[in-house]
C-alpha cells in the first residue's frame, strides 16, 4: 500500500509514518517544512520506502504529481493554531479549506482509494451536551474550527457525490514529546518547560475548564485502523479518551510527578476561541474501528517529564 501523508515531517506525521514503514507500508511524505524540519525526519529518509516531498497543498500542480499512484491520502497538514487563525483568518481559510479540497480533487482524478481527515474536537465548540458524540451539530467559535468543519463538510460531499471512501477523524487534545509536541496540546509542554526553568505555571482561566488529552501513540493506533478499515465511507470518528482532565488538576499533577509542588500556579484571564468543556465519547471508534486509548495520563505525563529530566 502507497499511503501519502500531508503535513508528515510534523509531530502527528512522522509518528505515523514510522508506524507505517515497520508495517511495510510505502510512504510518500508531502510538508511545506513551515513548522517543522527535515532534520525531524533524518531518521525516516533513511528507509528505502520513503519518499519526501517539499511543497504546498495549495499547489495544484504538485498535487497532481505527488497523487499518482497513492492509495491512501492521510491529511494532516494544517493552520492549527486557534490565537493565529482570530488573527488571521483568511490565510487559515486559504490553507486549510482550499487545501483539502485541493487534496479531495486530485484524490478522486488520481483514483484514490481512501482520504483520511484530520479533524478536531474544536468543531464542537462549547456544548451542554458531554461527552461529545459525533451526531451533535457543528458549533465552531474560532476561524480555525470553522476551518475544519468546512473540510468535514467538503469531505461528506466527496463521499457522496464522488464515491471517494472519506474517513473524518476528530483528535481531541493530542500529546507527546518532541518537537512540535506543543503546537497541539500546548498546555502541556508549556507546563513542563516552566516547571523544569522553576517558574510558575499559567492557567488561562479558573482551571475548571476540561481537556480529553490523547497520547501520540493511542492517536497512531486510531489513525492506522483507520487506513485499513473497509467500509468506512462518510463516516466520522471521534480519537479520544473519553476522560475529562480540568487543567488545574492538571498543572497539580504535573507539578507532583516533577516533585515541585512548591511552584506558583497564576490565573490570568480567558482566552478569545478557547472552550470551555471537552470530552469525547469513544463508542464509534470502539465499535468501526476497535479502538480504545491506552494511555492514561498520569502515565503519558510521566513519559513527557522524564523527557525534561523531570521524572
Amino acid at each position: 500500500m502507497k499511503i501519502l501523508i500531508t503535513g508528515g515531517a510534523g509531530f502527528i506525521g512522522r509518528h505515523l509514518a514510522t508506524r507505517l514503514l515497520k508495517e511495510g507500508q510505502e510512504v510518500v511524505i508531502l510538508d511545506n517544512f513551515y513548522n517543522s524540519r527535515i532534520e525531524d525526519i533524518k531518521f525516516l529518509l533513511e528507509n528505502k520506502k520513503i519518499m519526501l516531498i517539499k511543497g504546498d497543498i495549495i499547489d495544484v500542480s504538485l498535487l497532481e504529481s505527488a497523487l499518482s499512484g497513492i492509495d491512501v491520502v492521510v491529511h494532516l497538514a494544517a493552520i492549527i493554531d486557534v490565537q493565529k487563525s482570530i488573527e488571521d483568518p483568511l490565510t487559515t481559510n486559504y490553507v486549510n479549506v482550499q487545501g483539502t479540497l485541493n487534496l479531495l480533487e486530485q484524490s478522486i482524478r488520481k483514483d484514490v482509494k481512501k482520504f483520511v481527515f484530520a479533524s478536531s474536537t474544536a468543531v464542537y465548540g462549547d456544548s451542554n451536551v458531554l461527552p461529545l458524540t459525533e451526531d451533535l451539530p457543528l458549533n465552531p467559535i474560532s476561524p480555525y474550527a470553522a476551518s475544519k468543519a468546512a473540510s468535514e463538510l467538503y469531505c461528506k460531499v466527496y463521499n457522496k457525490v464522488y464515491n471517494l471512501e472519506t474517513v473524518v477523524l476528530r483528535y481531541f487534545n493530542v500529546y507527546g514529546f518532541g518537537k512540535q509536541a506543543s503546537t497541539y496540546s500546548g498546555v502541556i509542554n508549556k507546563f513542563a518547560e516552566n516547571i523544569k526553568n522553576n517558574l510558575p505555571l499559567t492557567i488561562y482561566g479558573d482551571g475548571e475548564q476540561t481537556r480529553d488529552f490523547i497520547y501520540i501513540d493511542d492517536v497512531v493506533d486510531a489513525t492506522t485502523r483507520a487506513i485499513y478499515s473497509n467500509g468506512l465511507g462518510g463516516e466520522v470518528m471521534n480519537v479520544a479518551t473519553g476522560r475529562p482532565t480540568r487543567i488545574k488538576d492538571l498543572a497539580k499533577l504535573m507539578l507532583r510527578i516533577a516533585g515541585k509542588e512548591d511552584l506558583c500556579i497564576f490565573y490570568e484571564k480567558p482566552r478569545k476561541g478557547d472552550i470551555k468543556q471537552n470530552y469525547g465519547s469513544t463508542d464509534k471508534a470502539k465499535k468501526l474501528l476497535g479502538f480504545e486509548a491506552k494511555v492514561k495520563i498520569e502515565e503519558g505525563i510521566t513519559i513527557i517529564l522524564k523527557s525534561y529530566g523531570l521524572a
